[in-house]
C-alpha cells in the first residue's frame, strides 16, 4: 500500500472507519504498525494476510474487536501457522484491564505478547509501573507513559528507607525528602524500595552503607565492609537462603511477588519482590 509514491510503514486507521474489509491490507509488506480506533466493529478475513513486518498492533477498543471467521492475520488455529508466525513476534497493546478479554477471544487469543499500555481513546497511554515495597508486598498501577512519575516512599514507623532501584538502577540518592521522580517512564517499569528495620539493640555503625535492593526475581546486597553471615527469609519466617562469611556484594535468586527479610551480620531489612 502506497501514499505519496511510499510505501506505508506506520497506518493508523481514522476513527470515522467502522469496519475493515476483506484483504483490504494483504501484502503490505513493510507495514510495522497499525493502530486500530474504537469505531471499528468487523475486520476482514485476511485483512492483513502477508504483513510479515508487522510487529506492533495498538487496539483502542477495550471490547475485542470481531474478526471474521477465516484468517485476519494469516492462520486462525494453533496449529496452522505462517513462515513468519505473527502471533510469536508481534505485540498486541490493548486498554488497560482487557489482556483477559483479548486473550481469550478468537484471532486475538493467539497473540503470545499482549500488553496493557493504553487509555480508551489512544490519545493518552499508560503503562504499569510495579511498586514493591518490602512493608506491604507490590502493587500495579497505571501511570502516563512518555512523562515522569512522583512517588512517596519515605521511612514507615520504625522501618527506614534502605534502598531504591528503578528498573534495576540504583537510585536511592535521588530520593528526595521521602520522595522519588522516575525519568519519563516508557514501557512496563519496576520501582523496589527495601526498608532497614531498626534496633536497638544494633551499635555498630559498620554496616550503615549495605543496600538491600531486588529487580526480577534476585536480591542483591552492596556494600558488605565487613566479613558477615548473611540470610533470607521468607516473611513467615522459612529460610530461603543463607550465605556464611560473605562480604562485598553479593546476589541471590529467590522467587518473585513475595517479602522477604534479609539479616546481614546484626541487620535487618525488608524487600518485596
Amino acid at each position: 500500500m502506497y501514499l505519496n509514491g511510499e510505501e506505508i510503514k506506520d497506518l493508523v486507521i481514522p476513527n470515522n472507519v467502522t469496519s475493515i474489509n476483506d484483504y483490504v491490507f494483504q501484502g503490505c509488506s513493510e507495514l510495522t504498525s497499525l493502530t486500530i480506533p474504537s469505531s471499528v466493529t468487523y475486520i476482514g478475513a485476511y485483512a492483513f494476510n502477508g504483513c510479515m513486518r508487522l510487529n506492533t498492533i495498538f487496539c483502542l477498543n477495550p471490547i475485542p474487536f470481531y474478526c471474521a471467521k477465516k484468517s485476519t492475520f494469516g492462520c486462525s488455529t494453533e496449529d496452522l501457522r505462517d513462515s513468519y508466525d505473527i502471533y510469536n513476534y508481534a505485540t498486541l497493546h490493548v486498554p488497560m484491564g482487557s489482556k483477559e478479554a483479548y486473550s481469550s477471544a478468537f484471532e486475538w487469543r493467539y497473540f503470545n505478547n499482549i500488553k496493557e499500555d493504553m487509555e480508551l481513546d489512544g490519545q493518552v497511554y499508560y503503562a504499569n509501573l510495579i511498586v514493591q515495597q518490602g512493608t506491604t508486598g507490590y502493587t500495579r498501577q497505571a501511570v502516563k507513559a512518555s512523562e515522569k512519575y512522583t512517588i512517596y516512599i519515605g521511612s514507615i514507623g520504625e522501618n527506614k528507607v534502605n534502598a531504591v532501584t528503578f528498573n534495576g538502577i540504583d537510585v536511592t540518592d535521588d530520593v528526595k525528602q521521602g520522595y522519588y521522580t522516575t525519568p519519563e517512564i516508557k514501557g512496563e517499569s519496576i520501582l523496589s524500595v527495601s526498608y532497614e528495620m531498626e534496633s536497638a539493640n544494633v551499635n555498630s555503625t559498620t554496616y550503615s552503607n549495605i543496600r538491600v535492593k531486588g529487580y526480577h526475581g534476585e536480591i542483591t546486597i552492596d556494600n558488605i565492609d565487613e566479613v558477615s553471615d548473611v540470610s533470607v527469609y521468607t516473611i513467615d519466617g522459612k529460610v530461603i537462603s543463607n550465605m556464611p562469611s560473605a562480604s562485598g556484594s553479593i546476589t541471590l535468586q529467590v522467587p518473585s511477588e513475595q517479602l522477604y527479610i534479609v539479616k546481614v551480620g546484626t541487620r535487618t531489612y525488608k524487600i518485596a519482590l
